[in-house]
């Protein structure tokens, strides 16, 4: 339902923000920062994220691939956070903090935006804070193994005790 804006933003998206995923090593704060693939797995529980991700920097191998999970809850409460402000003479970020009487950028609308709006949101495209893993880290790291895809299912096992199964594909 995102129409965009009648004069700036014509076409456009303006419901578009990004969030920052992190997955690292928690030892050594290794970062893992190209995202490959993502799944949701959502089977009566709340929704999480499963992402796989490698790293623009080599650590022994340029082929390592981590799996982190994500909270949907954590997910969202970045999102109803304040944003990162582009200065685009510095190309420096600074916290914007939405004072609540203006169009939040981000939530849908289904009818054009006005321009101070749209204006603001070219500006605001990062949210301030980060989504962190459940459980502070990798879920999986493989040394010399790239992976491209994933997929999660959940198993009930014979004595009912339900585990996750990652499907990863190289």
């Amino acid at each position: 339902s995102d129409v965009g804006g009648e004069r700036v933003l014509q076409k456009r998206w303006i419901t578009f923000l990004k969030a920052q995923l992190l997955c690292y090593l928690p030892d050594d704060q290794f970062p893992f920062n190209v995202l490959q693939d993502v799944f949701v797995s959502k089977d009566g529980e709340e929704p999480v994220v499963y992402g796989i991700f490698s790293s623009q920097w080599s650590q022994g191998s340029s082929e390592t691939s981590a799996v982190c999970a994500f909270s949907f809850r954590d997910i969202q409460a970045v999102f109803n956070g304040s944003y990162k402000m582009l200065n685009r003479e510095t190309q420096s970020w600074s916290v914007y903090t939405h004072d609540g009487q203006e169009t939040r950028p981000g939530a849908c609308n289904m009818h054009p935006s006005m321009d101070f709006t749209l204006n603001r949101v070219k500006d605001l495209l990062l949210m301030e804070g980060v989504v962190r893993p459940i459980n502070q880290g990798p879920l999986l790291v493989r040394v010399r193994q790239r992976y491209t895809k994933i997929a999660v299912d959940t198993v009930l096992s014979i004595n009912s005790v339900r585990y996750k199964v990652l499907f990863l594909i190289t």
